[in-house]
């Protein structure tokens, strides 16, 4: 009888140490996801950021078209929109994927 008692006693420890090991590897995954996700955040926040000084600038820049352009140049104005817009789009899909990003790791 005491040799199984050992026998699962042993096992018994076996399983446990196998236990903590996947413990450990979960906690270090879960450090490195944490550290990802503060970086990810981070990007968010400096894209939302880029984003509105973006807005700020296409603004002023269609006050200043507004004003210099004369009804010939209707076609610059037009392609500069067009560009912006490009531009922007871009950016929200960056930030959309940081987004995504972030979901995924939650």
């Amino acid at each position: 009888m005491p040799a199984e008692q050992r026998q699962i006693t042993q096992k018994l420890q076996d399983k446990i140490d196998k236990l903590i090991s996947i413990y450990e590897r979960s906690a270090e995954q879960n450090k490195q996801l944490f550290v990802e996700k503060q970086e990810l955040l981070g990007l968010s926040k400096q894209k939302d950021e880029e984003i509105v000084q973006l807005k700020k600038e296409i603004e002023k820049l269609k006050l200043g078209n507004a004003i210099v352009l004369t009804e010939g140049d209707e076609e610059k104005l037009s392609k500069m929109k067009h560009e912006a817009k490009i531009k922007i789009n871009r950016i929200v899909k960056e930030i959309d994927h940081s987004i995504a990003l972030l979901n995924k790791l939650q």
